[in-house]
């Protein structure tokens, strides 16, 4: 959860943030770059859930710092308090190597994704080690929801893996996630174009506190259940399709890649 939507709200996890989070677990594991044992960074961690998801996976001794530079004292006070021993938190920049670096919905937010990216792969991934990324997709379906977030761009799935590569990285597996939620955020962007609303990026002008719908699930349990039920029908269906050679496109394109 993005730290503007994580200030909006104290209630239930979202299925979508849930599905999410397994999924990467899930793929780490399978492509061996996941084991007990490892160092972890996870850069823009937000409240760390996804962190927590890592830890049965990590344990013994593996461990995640979570690095945000926009962690307020106050949170990083109660996140601590609130973690697992295996979990920390700072909002100053690591200086070791890690085994494995998380990269998840961060690239969008900042100018110079390159420049951020190389600077990742140079003082913060060791030799031999790996990095997962992921980033929103479809340029072309720029929303308000976007600018709430302070995106200054979504991406084509080419152009991550063509980042990752720029930055002397060597992509192991990609792919798209969320594929049926794609044609939602077409509807959503339709909806925006008929009340003449054209989204372009605008960081600076981005709130405090988003009001998401991640930030605001109040699903009951039936409804959760059910979502999540779809969301992984959604997963199986784009694994399977990749696994015969077809990729289907998603809300979200993401990459493994390892540093030589």
């Amino acid at each position: 959860m993005d730290l503007r939507e994580g200030c909006a709200t104290a209630g239930p996890r979202h299925p979508w943030e849930v599905s999410r989070a397994h999924f990467f677990r899930d793929r780490l594991v399978a492509q061996a770059v996941l084991f007990p044992g490892m160092r972890v960074l996870d850069m823009g961690a937000g409240d760390g859930y996804f962190a927590s998801v890592l830890l049965p996976v990590l344990r013994p001794d593996g461990a995640v710092l979570c690095y945000d530079a926009n962690y307020q004292a106050d949170a990083l006070e109660k996140l601590r308090t609130q973690a697992a021993p295996e979990l920390s938190f700072t909002n100053q920049r690591p200086e070791n190597g890690f085994d494995l670096v998380l990269l998840l919905d961060v690239l969008e937010h900042v100018a110079d994704d390159r420049d951020l990216l190389a600077g990742v792969v140079r003082d913060l991934i060791r030799p031999g080690g790996a990095l997962l990324a992921s980033v929103p997709t479809c340029p072309e379906f720029f929303t308000q929801h976007d600018r709430m977030l302070g995106h200054h761009r979504r991406y084509r799935p080419a152009r991550l893996q063509e980042l990752l590569r720029e930055c002397a990285l060597t992509v192991v597996a990609q792919g798209g996630l969320f594929h049926s939620l794609l044609a939602l955020r077409g509807w959503e962007k339709l909806a925006e174009l008929v009340r003449g609303i054209h989204s372009q990026p605008s960081p600076e002008s981005a709130p405090s506190v988003a009001d998401t719908a991640v930030a605001h699930w109040q699903g009951g349990t039936l409804l959760t259940q059910a979502v999540l039920k779809g969301l992984a029908l959604d997963r199986a269906v784009g694994l399977m399709c990749a696994h015969v050679g077809l990729r289907l496109p998603g809300l979200s394109a993401w990459a493994i890649a390892r540093k030589a």
